[in-house]
């Protein structure tokens, strides 16, 4: 091989040599790392966004449960009454001790003390003789009281012990600690429900809404634009869980789903819970059912479905 021949087959590999240098050094590794900080930042950005996503999730959740709590608030506060009227109280444990067979020995009142920021506590010491069964349903009666007395202790002893008369068979002494609330706040028809309206609202509640004197639950109800679609709602997977009969007005049938999302049908028109309008699905009553029915045309499958109305 020639002096020529050798020089020129060097300069192709040092110039070769430079070439995959350049290539390897300048653009190849340099590359490669900005493809590895991209690779951080798309994977920080994703973690971001998934604890968006979570953050955006709870938020939703405490939301909902802050309108819970204030539903359950101004629910609680409109039956606190003002006053310590001891006098109703006892009408109240009188009325259910005669209901269920349990004799008031002796009612004695205690003090008024703060409780929350809204209300005060007053004890109540009651000294009862009855069934045992029967002071269960006695109990369960005063947890309905629309002046919301609550039992928090209970001390059981034999009827009859230390001498006396020979008590009824199944019977026992009991002394039940309870406490009544009174508002410490002035609310526009606080404390003025009779006991058939305060039952009624239990029962609707909390679909239930105010709307100033009114006390019509769906007087919230906007029938303009429908904010929910039918094709969203299977009705197949329905289930009729309650039958609202409201005074002076037609029954509201309340429906739940699998996931127990509520909807309603109130006069052939249905809702969801949170009183949006469904376009899309209406219903009726037919003898001893009710009938869903789907009145848009894109619904694949079965279009009505009917349900047992509830006794």
């Amino acid at each position: 091989m020639s002096k020529d021949q050798i020089q020129k087959y060097a300069l192709i590999v040092i110039v070769a040599g430079a070439a995959i240098y350049g290539y390897v050094f300048e653009l190849y590794l340099p590359t490669l790392k900005s493809v590895g900080v991209l690779g951080v930042e798309l994977q920080s950005k994703k973690d971001s966004y998934e604890e968006a996503k979570k953050k955006f999730a709870d938020y939703e959740k405490l939301k909902k449960d802050a309108k819970n709590a204030e539903l359950e608030l101004f629910f609680t506060m409109r039956r606190l009454p003002n006053t310590e009227n001891q006098s109703e109280c006892i009408k109240e444990i009188s009325r259910a001790a005669a209901e269920y067979n349990i004799t008031v020995q002796s009612f004695t009142p205690g003090k008024s003390a703060p409780g929350k920021s809204f209300y005060n506590e007053v004890a109540i010491v009651l000294s009862l003789v009855g069934d045992y069964n029967d002071f269960g349903k006695f109990i369960t009666r005063l947890g309905y009281s629309v002046r919301l007395l609550n039992c928090f202790d209970v001390q059981f002893s034999v009827a009859g012990a230390g001498g006396g008369a020979s008590p009824a068979k199944g019977s026992v002494n009991m002394v039940v600690n309870l406490k009544t609330f009174v508002s410490t706040q002035s609310n526009t028809g606080q404390a003025r429900y009779s006991k058939k309206e305060d039952t009624e609202e239990r029962a609707i509640y909390p679909l239930y809404r105010y709307s100033g004197v009114i006390r019509d639950p769906f007087v919230s109800i906007v029938l303009e634009e429908s904010k929910a679609l039918a094709e969203n709602i299977n009705i197949m997977g329905l289930r009729l869980t309650q039958v609202l009969a409201l005074t002076g007005k037609n029954p509201t049938f309340v429906f739940e789903d699998s996931t127990r999302n509520s909807f309603m049908l109130k006069d052939r028109k249905f809702y969801t819970k949170d009183n949006l309008f469904i376009q899309g699905i209406e219903g009726r009553v037919e003898g001893d059912k009710v009938k869903l029915m789907y009145t848009v045309e894109n619904i694949i499958g079965q279009k009505e479905k009917y349900f047992d109305i509830l006794k």
